[in-house]
Formats: structure tokens, C-alpha cells, sequence
């Protein structure tokens, strides 16, 4: 149980995470995709929580922009579910056992906090007095 979301039930908080992994699970309605998050913090840089999954589908598509270790900072609904398999296999109710957890739902306002070194530096330009030095043409008038 993810036991320090459990104070925050019922409010919407800034966190920050680590993109982990984009994945699909099965349910009875059919497969769905989740985003994982690991090590989620408050806005204070508190340590919450090693993982947690987002699983809304308004969300997912929000995040689907992101990559794996990105860093972002986002503010989410904490929510309390029950947890566990219901079904009638004994082996398996043994193995998950029903019991009360916390999630995040509704992300918004993401931010990847980390930025890529790989982005393309902008462009250059002469300024005027190169421009008549060298002789080049500008806005088709030659200088």
C-alpha cells in the first residue's frame, strides 16, 4: 500500500517523477495502456512514493509525449482503490489479496524538467555590417 499518498486522499498536488515505462494491461473491458512513474515527489522534492501507475486514458495520452527518464513535474487527483484479484481462483486470492491503495488520476499541467542536450542550437544570423563587408545580397537588395 502506498501508505504516504494516503494523508494527501482527495487532493489535487504538484508531484514530480521519472517517466518509466509506457505499457498495456488487460482488463475486462479490453487492453489499456498506463504510464509508470517512478520515484514520485511532492513539490517540496519529499520522497512519496518508487512507482506508481497512471491508468485514465485523458492522462496517458498527456504523457504520451514523453520518453523513459524523462523528469517531469505535473499535478494529479490522489484517489483510493481497492486492489487485489476477486476472482475465484484460491491460489491467487492468496498471492493478491484484496485490500485499499492510492493512485494518481487526472494528470495536468506536465512540464519536462529535464532538457535534452540534443536540441538543434537556433540559427545564427550576420549582422548588418558582415552582411555590406562580405557584399551578400539581403532581402533581395545588393549592399
Amino acid at each position: 500500500m502506498r501508505t504516504n499518498l494516503q494523508p494527501l486522499n482527495g487532493k489535487r498536488k504538484v508531484f514530480r517523477a521519472t517517466v518509466g515505462q509506457h505499457d498495456v494491461f488487460e482488463t475486462e473491458s479490453g487492453m489499456r495502456r498506463k504510464v509508470v512513474l517512478t520515484d514520485l515527489r511532492d513539490s517540496r522534492n519529499r520522497y512519496l512514493e518508487n512507482h506508481v501507475s497512471i491508468i485514465d486514458p485523458v492522462s496517458v495520452r498527456l504523457l504520451a509525449f514523453l520518453e523513459e527518464g524523462d523528469l517531469i513535474q505535473f499535478t494529479a487527483l490522489v484517489y483510493e482503490y481497492v486492489k487485489g484479484y476477486k476472482g475465484e481462483d484460491p491460489e491467487l486470492r492468496m498471492s493478491r489479496p484484496i485490500g485499499i491503495d492510492y493512485g494518481l488520476w487526472d494528470v495536468r499541467d506536465a512540464i519536462k524538467l529535464n532538457i535534452s542536450k540534443e536540441r538543434p542550437r537556433p540559427p545564427v544570423f550576420p549582422s548588418v555590417d558582415e552582411l555590406k563587408k562580405n557584399k551578400r545580397i539581403n532581402a533581395g537588395v545588393c549592399l
